[in-house]
């Protein structure tokens, strides 16, 4: 079982406000503070859409093989111009009505 309290010293307001408990008590209510804030900035982070969609992105990865480098980019290119042809058409039409 647990002890009683047998000490002969009456519980006075002096032992709350030795400064070393005050010291203690703001030391880990700031500490509790901040933590919790960058707790809940993570979580902010962690949940807050990117802008963009991920099921969407080229991720393209070789080795260090600067052939295969200039035919990836050249066909990147020739679609990427093609692309842009596409879209002046496009613009072109719809100004035209």
């Amino acid at each position: 079982m647990g002890e009683k309290y047998t000490s002969t010293e009456p519980l006075t307001d002096k032992s709350f406000t030795n400064p070393d408990h005050l010291t203690n008590r703001y030391f880990h209510g700031i500490t509790l503070f901040y933590c919790s804030i960058i707790i809940s900035q993570i979580h902010f982070i962690k949940d807050k859409p990117l802008g963009i969609i991920t099921d969407q992105v080229l991720r393209i990865s070789w080795l260090d093989n600067s052939s295969n480098y200039q035919a990836l980019k050249e066909k990147l290119l020739k679609h990427l111009i093609f692309c842009m042809y596409v879209m002046e058409s496009i613009s072109q039409t719809l100004a035209h009505h």
